[in-house]
């Protein structure tokens, strides 16, 4: 169990500046803990630090491991900002996924 969590420590260090050619190792990461350590998996996950992963690779594993956030999540695609008059950071994008909110309300 400690190795994991050496293993994990070490590779998000290596996967800090989340570069596109580091894709197969943000993959890996999360497939090993989504087997061993959904838990873990799911934080890394929540933290938003990786995207260049198999996103429909890993919605299957959280799918399998019953992580469901995470799934929806990684079965959606990489968000786009360029098109966008705004900057991001000022949505709220935690309320906009919400099931109860239109999504008409994006079109504003």
């Amino acid at each position: 169990m400690r190795r994991y969590s050496e293993a994990t420590s070490f590779l998000l260090d290596v996967l800090k500046n989340d570069l596109a050619e580091q894709a197969g190792l943000q993959t890996k990461v999360l497939e090993i803990n989504l087997v061993t350590f959904p838990n873990v998996a799911d934080a890394i996950l929540a933290q938003g630090k990786l995207s260049h992963y198999d996103r429909p690779r890993v919605a299957q594993l959280c799918e399998k491991a019953g992580l469901i956030t995470g799934a929806q999540l990684s079965a959606q695609p990489k968000p786009s900002w360029s098109h966008l008059p705004v900057s991001p950071c000022l949505i709220d994008w935690g309320e906009m996924m919400h099931p109860n909110v239109s999504h008409k309300m994006c079109l504003r």
